[in-house]
């Protein structure tokens, strides 16, 4: 029998706490532009409504642990009654920040294949009435993959005890796999503009002679007006401009590996059954689900200093996929040594050996192409710094060298691109300074296209692109074929995906 159940008691300071946070950015704005004026901080009376609003949600929402089903239950003036079956429920996302550790609480995120956001969010449980939902999820989703078919005589029997999967470690990531990995990522460049967007309305800048930009802004316009600034530059004001570049881009790589190591610390993976389980966060731990029969593409991604250090990162896309997804979601291995790719990627496609994939080229012409482009480009670069005579000897001598490496590059680029069809299967490839490659089964591909842009049917050349339902960045595209080349690729995987059966 089931029965309604209400969320933890300490759902109210979550409940309140994520409600006040949409309106904690208005605040602080509000308090740094108009410090003041009191008068104008009449904006904080809307946190009362919004607080009321949040007790009114958790005290008209509950959930019941059916035989087969999972039933929530909102609102009192507007029901909303959800009946989500354990079989379709392809993730339980597990999520305990500092404060929910502390009060030993889990916000418990519940989602299904086909939809784009979380089925259902309960927002907070125990850990002891987090752990009886997994449960009963998972007998639920045993009890039905245990079901005999209707004909074969078995309906009336009772089912077998089906007992639980062993669980396999396949992937522990270290503290330096994070650094390598937090070096080729860009998140922060985020935290960089925010935190010094907060120091500028703080004027925490300001050192009672008028902030440093303020100066620095000044000398510029005063440099332009005289027309010195491209014309004649000053040695030590390009050498402080190129100092703050410098400085900007090490913060922003600082930053990056900061915003790795606190995401995903600790990063296990590890196989139960049919479902990989992943577990990451240092100060929010979070423990996601990813079923085996959900995952649409699998991407293995090697940035140049991963390559060097011979790791690459391994993503998977599932059906659906919630927007909302705690960030990490996506990595089987966010740093995995090369010679495991292969076992790991096995784990999901047993057929395919990664390593040993059959790649087919793009058209001869594709590198011509690549190179004419970026040599347009930069000649383009090239005359406008002519304009100045301090800066058209540097591009006389800059020519040569980057001439050869946009040449390089152009063939570099060129020979990244490549497809292969395997009997069940459909990748590509493409990247030079970050090499990437992606895996599809014909059995997941939703839509075959064909296309060619005005400058592609200059050269003679198309695109072939598959999508599953994962989509996002995940498409298998291959541009730069030959027309001839593209339209019998086409063919071909139009043809697979025809005779594969479809299935999430």
């Amino acid at each position: 029998m089931s029965s309604s159940r209400r969320l933890h008691r300490w759902s109210l300071l979550f409940l309140v706490g994520d409600s006040l946070r949409g309106l904690l950015l208005p605040l602080l704005a509000v308090f740094f532009t108009a410090r003041q004026s009191q008068g104008d901080l009449w904006i904080a009376w809307f946190s009362l409504p919004v607080a009321v609003f949040s007790v009114w949600r958790y005290f008209t929402t509950y959930y019941e642990l059916g035989e087969d089903e999972l039933v929530v239950r909102t609102g009192l003036l507007f029901r909303n009654v959800r009946h989500i079956r354990y079989s379709r429920i392809h993730n339980l996302e597990s999520v305990q920040g500092p404060l929910h550790r502390l009060l030993r609480v889990v916000d418990l995120r519940i989602e299904t294949a086909g939809a784009a956001e979380q089925e259902a969010r309960l927002r907070v449980l125990s850990a002891i009435a987090a752990d009886e939902v997994r449960r009963r999820v998972l007998e639920g989703k045993r009890r039905t993959a245990s079901v005999p078919e209707p004909d074969d005589g078995l309906a009336d029997d009772p089912l077998p005890a089906v007992a639980a999967p062993v669980a396999r470690e396949l992937v522990r990531v270290g503290l330096w796999d994070l650094v390598v990995l937090g070096l080729t990522q860009n998140r922060g460049g985020i935290v960089l503009g925010a935190a010094l967007g907060a120091l500028w309305e703080a004027d925490l800048f300001d050192d009672g002679f008028g902030r440093p930009t303020d100066v620095l802004q000044a000398h510029l316009s005063r440099l332009w007006e005289d027309g010195r600034l491209l014309v004649d530059p000053e040695p030590a004001l390009l050498a402080l401009l190129a100092a703050g570049v410098v400085c900007v881009l090490v913060a922003i790589r600082l930053l990056s590996v900061g915003w790795t190591v606190v995401q995903l610390h600790g990063f296990t993976l590890r196989r139960e059954g049919d479902e990989l389980r992943t577990t990451r966060g240092l100060f929010t731990r979070v423990h996601a689900t990813i079923p085996l029969a959900r995952v649409q593409l699998v991407t293995v991604r090697q940035p140049a200093l991963m390559r060097r250090l011979g790791r690459v990162e391994v993503r998977v896309q599932t059906a659906g996929g919630d927007k909302h997804a705690s960030a990490g979601r996506e990595w089987l291995a966010p740093s995995l040594p090369i010679a495991q790719v292969d076992a790991l990627v096995a784990e999901i496609h047993p057929e395919v050996m990664h390593s040993k994939l059959a790649w087919q080229p793009a058209a001869p012409r594709a590198a011509w192409r690549l190179r004419r482009s970026s040599l347009r480009w930069l000649a383009v670069a090239l005359v406008a710094m002519a304009i100045s005579p301090t800066l058209r000897l540097p591009a006389l001598l800059a020519m040569p060298p980057l001439v050869a490496l946009l040449w390089y590059a152009g063939g570099r680029r060129a020979r990244a691109f490549g497809y292969a069809l395997l009997p069940g299967h459909f990748a590509v490839r493409g990247g030079w300074w970050c090499r990437q490659s992606s895996l599809a089964r014909y059995a997941k591909v939703q839509v075959v296209s064909g296309g060619a842009s005005p400058f592609d049917r200059r050269w003679g050349m198309a695109t072939v692109a598959a999508d599953t339902a994962g989509g996002g960045a995940h498409r298998l595209v291959m541009p730069l074929l030959d027309a001839g080349q593209a339209d019998l690729l086409l063919a071909q995987v139009r043809a697979r995906v025809a005779s594969a059966a479809f299935h999430w």
